[in-house]
């Protein structure tokens, strides 16, 4: 059977700065023997933990699947590229797929709906009522922007707009 590479990677709910990198590929090849996750942000800067000294991180055939700490400063669209490598190192398979990560902003957009259920008189706001349709437009077009247009620059700009929202609470709120 060849070799078909695949993997997948997702915010943690419970820790919003941590991903979980599961490799899914189908197949076997023997001269894989480990991976490399390249993770760069919209403008192509390297996303990796602090304290790592180079711009990938390693990903042992033995660790799947893979939990990295720490790896994102705030919610961000990134590009995840994930290299098959042989003995020297050299890239046997690649695959790359664009993430919208923003587990940041959908648990407070949550947070602000368990506020409303407490205080429904709050709906008759209607500031309050248009920033939350608006925040809610500003998250799902980011992650819209990646699932719908592959367009990663976008989704970057929608993602900050949601951020600046949440980081201003009393602003919008």
């Amino acid at each position: 059977m060849s070799y078909s590479p695949s993997f997948s990677a997702a915010q943690s709910a419970a820790a919003p700065a941590t991903v979980v990198f599961t490799d899914d590929s189908t197949g076997a090849d023997a001269a894989i023997v480990g991976r490399r996750i390249y993770v760069t942000d919209n403008q192509g800067n390297a996303v990796v933990p602090s304290g790592t000294s180079t711009s990938y991180i390693d990903w042992p055939l033995a660790d799947n699947p893979l939990t990295v700490a720490n790896l994102l400063p705030n919610d961000l669209a990134c590009n995840v590229d994930v290299q098959w490598l042989d003995v020297s190192d050299g890239v046997l398979y690649e695959l790359d797929e664009d993430y919208p990560f923003v587990e940041n902003n959908k648990q407070f957009y949550f947070y602000l709906l368990q506020q409303l259920a407490l205080y429904p008189s709050t709906l008759q706001d209607t500031n309050y009522l248009s920033n939350l349709e608006q925040y809610w437009a500003f998250i799902t077009g980011g992650i819209n922007a990646i699932s719908i247009g592959n367009d990663i620059s976008n989704s970057q700009n929608l993602i900050n707009m949601a951020t600046e929202m949440l980081q201003n609470e009393t602003k919008y709120f």
